[in-house]
């Protein structure tokens, strides 16, 4: 049976990373105050973007074919909403020192490769 990722899905996989470190500590927005989508896209397979109220993360479902797939890009995109959260400027580049340097703490704190995540 093939692996079909819902919006649902999503949101899920955001509730469950939010209550795992570090992400519980970081005060990061509740999943009904974030936007989820679905695209097809082939070559992004997450995103996050935030307008200065409500954050969206994407999930491309031609990308995604398993749930460990969705919760590391979950993850990824999660520090990008705590990037935008305490106001880290991103504008010069897509993952900033600061960034590098959360991501850090997830990858030990959830077994991802760093070089991967």
């Amino acid at each position: 049976m093939a692996f079909i990722l819902t919006v649902d899905m999503l949101r899920s996989s955001y509730d469950l990373l939010c209550t795992t470190p570090p992400f519980r500590n970081w005060n990061l927005p509740d999943s009904d105050d974030v936007v989820f989508r679905l695209n097809r896209s082939k070559t992004t397979s997450a995103y996050q973007v935030f307008d200065g109220a409500r954050h969206t993360i994407g999930v491309s479902t031609a990308c995604i074919s398993t749930l460990d797939l969705l919760n590391r890009y979950m993850a990824h995109e999660l520090v990008h909403v705590h990037e935008a959260n305490v106001g880290q400027d991103r504008s010069d580049t897509q993952h900033s020192a600061a960034w590098r340097k959360w991501a850090a703490q997830v990858c030990r704190a959830h077994g991802y490769d760093p070089m991967a995540f």
